[in-house]
């Protein structure tokens, strides 16, 4: 019998014991990595739920030191900020299709905590749980909406 390693709401498996299909872009949860990314989901679903968007980017940023499979977070988004806003690719991120949507979270989420700090970012999630929204909660924290970060975030990296 093997047991599962459950962190949050993930439930780590042996990559062994996944179905075929689920392998070849499933991450490996042997992974330092992997490990890191699941712990830093643990931590901050405590905090607060602003959306797979920021929870994902501030795995990736955190667990994976701003990479994302081994490539920098920064150089995989570039290109995806010429083609739609921020909050267009907020509104199309997909957590369950890992891709080019979490390097462009990585790489906000890189840029916010470089920007304000770590302990700001946290406030922000503090600042989303009940029905407030993540835009309404962003703009109440960092003065900022949405939009204009995101265009300030295009604008550096």
């Amino acid at each position: 019998m093997h047991v599962g390693l459950r962190f949050g709401s993930s439930f780590l498996i042996p990559s062994s014991h996944w179905p075929r299909a689920a392998r070849p872009s499933a991450p490996n949860p042997r992974t330092p990595e992997f490990i890191a990314q699941e712990l830093v989901h643990l931590v901050a679903s405590q905090l607060g739920n602003p959306g797979a968007f920021f929870r994902e980017g501030l795995a990736v940023v955190l667990g994976d030191r701003g990479r994302f499979q081994g490539r920098s977070v920064d150089g995989l988004a570039k290109p995806w900020t010429r083609r739609a806003s921020l909050v267009a690719l907020i509104a199309a991120f997909d957590a369950q299709q890992p891709g080019d949507g979490y390097a462009i979270a990585g790489s906000f989420m890189k840029w916010l905590v470089e920007r304000n700090g770590l302990p700001k970012v946290a406030e922000f999630f503090r600042a989303s749980q009940g029905k407030r929204t993540a835009s309404g909660a962003f703009q109440s924290v960092f003065y900022l909406s949405l939009a204009d970060a995101g265009a300030q975030w295009a604008d550096q990296i």
